[in-house]
């Protein structure tokens, strides 16, 4: 379940050139800081909270362009 909330997103850059074509591992991207993503996500599960209970999610994110935006 998304909403239009913004919310803060782990962003990870890579260290030379596209992430995706050096390190398809992701074993050496760095973690690089949090930055404002125009979202939110959150976690119903009606099963255990038939109250519809949300749980906001952690997001994360591979800034390919290392420009520091959420531009997919």
């Amino acid at each position: 379940m998304c909403s239009v909330k913004n919310q803060k997103a782990y962003r990870y850059k890579p260290l030379t050139g596209n992430v995706l074509l050096t390190d398809t591992n992701l074993n050496s991207t760095p973690y690089a800081d949090m930055t404002d993503i125009p979202f939110s996500v959150f976690a119903v599960d009606e099963l255990i909270h038939p109250t519809e209970i949300k749980a906001q999610l952690n997001v994360a994110y591979i800034d390919a362009d290392n420009d520091g935006l959420w531009n997919p």
